[in-house]
């Protein structure tokens, strides 16, 4: 799934990446600032995942009044959220979201990030209780083995009782081995939603693609 998502993300990149060039008017005594933000997109177009969160930071913290900030955070939280790891980092990717949300709440990006912070949310849960669901199974299979177990050891019995036993224990392992199934088929359907979740996350991008703002910053 990391790759399909990391195949999704270059394609976005190339697409929306694109910078904004437009005429520079500099006077003869102030030279132009350097653009981060378009560093940090070239960066991003060219899979220079470090370079491009360390140049959209710059532009974040050091530009406050320059354009595009709320569009740095949206591009920062797609490097944290799709970067391979180390620098994947999705509650990182969650917080910038936010930053974006509560700092430009009239932001046209401001629905985009809210999309996204409800499937990494969606992402997060499912997740969980895939893990919880699989520790479960672990468990039960645990279980299952002593039962086996000393099924093997009543089997080798001779008197009434422990044939008895042999048999609770029989139906007490088959019992468990249904709800091994019962949770794998759970865990199937988890699965197929994450999967749908990511081609929601295949849609956001393309939708990132469309709304990129067609206009030339204004020198």
């Amino acid at each position: 799934m990391k790759g399909l998502v990391g195949l999704i993300v270059v394609a976005v990149i190339l697409a929306l990446g694109a910078c904004r060039k437009g005429p520079a008017k500099v006077a003869a005594t102030s030279p132009t600032p350097f653009d981060y933000f378009q560093e940090g997109e070239r960066n991003l177009r060219a899979g220079n995942y470090a370079g491009a969160v360390k140049a959209y930071e710059t532009h974040i913290q050091n530009q406050a009044a320059a354009e595009n900030q709320d569009l740095a955070l949206l591009r920062l939280a797609l490097v944290y959220a799709v970067a391979p790891d180390p620098m994947r980092d999705l509650e990182r990717s969650a917080a910038t979201l936010q930053r974006l949300v509560s700092s430009f709440p009239q932001s046209s990006w401001r629905p985009q990030a809210e999309f996204m912070l409800e499937l990494q949310t969606k992402l997060n849960k499912l997740q969980s209780e895939v893990a919880e669901k699989d520790d479960h199974i672990r468990r039960l299979r645990t279980e299952v083995e002593t039962a086996q177990k000393l099924g093997e050891e009543v089997r080798r019995a001779k008197n009434a009782d422990e044939q008895e036993q042999m048999g609770r224990m029989k139906a007490e392992a088959k019992e468990q081995q249904q709800r091994i199934r019962s949770l794998t088929t759970e865990i199937s359907e988890m699965q197929e939603r994450l999967q749908r979740l990511d081609k929601e996350l295949d849609a956001l991008k393309k939708i990132d693609r469309q709304r990129r703002p067609s206009s030339r910053p204004q020198p």
